[in-house]
Order: C-alpha cells, then structure tokens, then sequence
C-alpha cells in the first residue's frame, strides 16, 4: 500500500492544489478536536476552534517549513487558539497538593483498577482525564495517548520541558487519586 506523508500534501497544497488540504484534515481532525475539548471543554468551542484552526494552517500553509512535523505545527495552532479562548472566557485552573502517595497505595490501586472489565476501566479513566484542569488533560492525552515527546510537547505548548515534566507529575497524581477514589466507591456498593 502507498500511504503518502504529510508533506506531499502540504506541497501540493502549496502549489496551488487546494483539495489536498482534505486529507491533512482527515487525518488529524481527531487529534485537533482531542487538544481543543480537552482544553476548552465545550463541545461547540471546541468544534468551532478546531474549525479555525484548519483554516489558519490553510491560509498559513505557505510559512510551514517542515522544521518539525506538520502535526506538531498544527497541533501548536489549535493549542494557540484554545488557550486565547480559555483566556478571553477567564477560565481558572485548579492546583492540586503534593503530598507523596505510598507505594503501597499505588500498588493496591493498580491491582484493583486492573481487576474490573476493559471497557470499565476505559470509562473510569476517561471520566478521570476529564475531570483534570485543561493544561493537565492535554499533557497527559498528548504523552500517553498520542505519544509525543516531551520535546515536541514543549513545541506546541510553549512550555518549558520542567514545566512539561512538573504537569505530568501532578496530573499522573491526581489521575491516581480519582481512581483510588473510585476504587473505594467500586468495593463499597
């Protein structure tokens, strides 16, 4: 099977074929939704700012000089976008606290969370990812889920790799938290 990459399309586009934009949009629309929601948590936000964020990269496509990945690039202008809208709306992040957890919790937590069905432990841990601060849930859908790099999460977010590494510490906490939480609520019906 051929699979072209992205920079085939993005020269085409580039040359003045502009329907090859659509599979650039076929194929990170997903991921370019999952930043937004995760940021802006209003679905119709979060379509509308997807929506524009495709079409800033169109109308920016000329000034993309493959330095990095087109999806880093595209990613960092949804990211940019989200965070002006959470801005301009005055969100406020939630700062959690830094006490150390056991090792025995960790341990117990893990076994329980792994003992209930997939498709449980998938809901469970959804429900938990949503319920972290905007910052948080992107870092860990972006390390964890989408598998990018430290490196290139500091690209799209601006962040500072310590930063980047300080978020990850606390998100990677308080995901524990609300699932022992939900442990406990799981053996106690």
């Amino acid at each position: 099977m051929n699979v072209k990459k992205d920079s085939f399309f993005i020269n085409e586009v580039k040359n003045g074929n502009i329907d090859a934009f659509k599979f650039l949009v076929e194929k990170h629309k997903d991921m370019i939704y999952t930043i937004v929601m995760r940021i802006v948590r209003i679905r119709e936000d979060a379509e509308e700012i997807a929506q524009d964020a495709f079409i800033k990269a169109f109308q920016s496509i000329d000034l993309f000089e493959g330095k990095s990945e087109f999806s880093t690039w595209i990613y960092k202008i949804a990211y940019n976008l989200s965070i002006s809208h959470i801005r301009k709306k005055k969100y406020k992040n939630i700062e959690i606290d830094d006490n150390l957890i056991s090792d025995n919790d960790i341990f117990e937590t893990y076994n329980d969370f792994i003992k209930l069905e997939e498709s449980e432990r998938n809901r469970i841990l959804k429900n938990a990812v949503n319920s972290l601060n905007e910052d948080d849930a992107l870092i860990i859908t972006l390390f964890y889920i989408k598998e990018i790099s430290v490196n290139e999460i500091e690209e799209i977010t601006n962040l500072s790799k310590s930063n980047i590494k300080i978020k990850l510490f606390r998100a990677r906490k308080q995901l524990f938290s609300i699932l022992k939480d939900k442990k406990e609520l799981i053996y106690t019906v």
